[in-house]
């Protein structure tokens, strides 16, 4: 498990993946996988000089909030409405591209 790079104590069982089903999806580079939050998915080694960048976008009510009690406040980005609720700190919104400020919030954030 040394080369998991899930987070936050979680695992998925080698028991519970059956191999016979999964399915190859290659990519060429620039292009991009979509797929659910829950589907297991996995890659080789990264055998180049450029970083693999990954994504998570989650759309979600304000009112919903973390469900573990020792949660640390994360930030979100509110993308329409109002939020009553303050259950995520907002994010900032970017000024200019990779500006001192910029780079300083996505450290804070990782």
């Amino acid at each position: 498990l040394e080369d998991n790079l899930l987070s936050r104590g979680q695992h998925v069982s080698s028991a519970d993946i059956d191999e016979g089903s999964a399915v190859d999806a290659l990519l060429q580079p620039g292009e991009f996988a979509l797929h659910h939050f829950r589907c297991v998915h996995g890659s080789g080694p990264n055998t180049t000089s450029a970083p693999r960048i990954g994504l998570q976008v989650i759309y979600m009510a304000t009112l919903c909030k973390k469900s573990r009690a020792d949660a640390t406040k994360e930030s979100a980005m509110l993308v329409r409405g109002q939020d009553i609720y303050g259950h995520w700190e907002p994010e900032p919104t970017p000024q200019e591209c990779v500006g001192d400020a910029e780079v300083q919030a996505h450290t804070h954030s990782t």
